[in-house]
């Protein structure tokens, strides 16, 4: 129980909302959840058994409101108040590990090319299960990308010392392509630290394991792995193998026109996603996460410089990455 407790207060810790959220007991998870997660749970229950089988892909059991005796508990252990509202219970899935600020960024990431297929591979069966008839989600850039691009222009543009237009042009020739599909059930906010790949001990079958569901919504096929591919973005050899894993998918699952419009929509999340994320470092987003990263520093002056570094690497990393992103959007849009 010392143990959950203080993984509980780790995570609390380096969250970047500032606010208490999770609370482990018993192997299970407790935390607040929004009107979106609870109606991603409402229609991801349904599809829980066909994705282990079909998908090779686990969600958490969720058991409802906490009840009564283990909210006593949590306040117990945890010796503070913990409001009941909006409390809930959901099982622990062994894979998933809540990593350092830089590691979610993929320093020190240890993951092969046979781990992104099968994270490519579950989530196109998962796109082919989970059909959802209607669903409440939240404004981003699925939706309105130039909206987000506008948003941000004002900051990373004099940042960048350049002009948003040409990136904007670039993304709305997107759209008018892919409107050819349609949108797709996704998570819509893959990262390293709600997500793993565990062995089941029946057969041996390598499972992704998914948390984390209150952005559950629709996007076009491609956007999952856009977005999880710019968690890469402080580390360019696992960037190197996963372009390459993602090529090979592409080639092997999707006819040409297909596979062109899943790039096009994975490039066009990357760019638009690597722009976003210039936009919240600069305006102070990661600054509790990073500061709790770098608080072991037994020097303040050695603490400053190491904070300095990292967020130099950090914007440099997701500069490269824009280029790179815009570059493979003309590439695609001349073709």
């Amino acid at each position: 129980m010392e143990l959950e407790r203080r993984e509980t207060l780790r995570i609390q810790k380096s969250l970047v909302r500032d606010e208490s959220e999770i609370w482990i007991l018993d192997g299970c998870f407790y935390k607040k959840m929004d009107a979106a997660e609870l109606e991603a749970y409402s229609v991801l229950s349904s599809y829980q058994e066909q994705l282990l089988r079909n998908a090779n892909m686990a969600i958490p059991y969720f058991y409802g409101k906490i009840p009564s005796l283990e909210l006593s508990q949590l306040r117990k252990i945890y010796n503070w108040y913990i409001s009941p509202q909006n409390l809930y219970k959901i099982s622990f899935l062994a894979g998933v590990k809540h990593r350092q600020f830089d590691e979610s960024y993929g320093v020190d990431g240890s993951f092969t090319s046979e781990d992104f297929l099968q994270i490519f591979k579950s989530l196109f069966l998962f796109r082919n299960i989970v059909q959802p008839k209607s669903l409440k989600f939240s404004k981003d850039y699925e939706l309105d990308p130039q909206g987000l691009l506008r948003e941000s222009a004002e900051v990373v543009d004099g940042f960048l010392e350049t002009d948003s237009k040409y990136l904007s042009d670039r993304i709305g020739k997107t759209q008018g392509l892919l409107g050819q599909s349609s949108l797709v059930a996704a998570h819509r906010d893959l990262n390293w630290n709600n997500m793993g790949i565990t062995n089941t001990i029946e057969g041996g079958k390598r499972v992704l394991q998914v948390v984390d569901w209150g952005t559950f919504g629709l996007a076009y096929a491609g956007y999952d792995e856009g977005r999880l591919f710019t968690r890469l973005a402080l580390n360019p050899y696992l960037q190197n193998i996963y372009l390459a894993s993602i090529a090979d998918f592409a080639r092997s699952n999707f006819g040409f026109q297909e596979s062109k419009l899943f790039m096009l929509s994975f490039w066009r999340t990357v760019a638009i996603r690597s722009y976003r994320e210039i936009f919240l470092i600069l305006t102070g987003r990661y600054e509790r996460p990073i500061n709790y990263r770098f608080m072991d520093s037994s020097e303040d002056e050695r603490k400053e410089k190491s904070k300095s570094i990292f967020y130099k690497e950090f914007l440099s990393s997701f500069e490269t990455m824009l280029g790179i992103a815009v570059e493979n959007l003309s590439l695609l849009l001349s073709n």
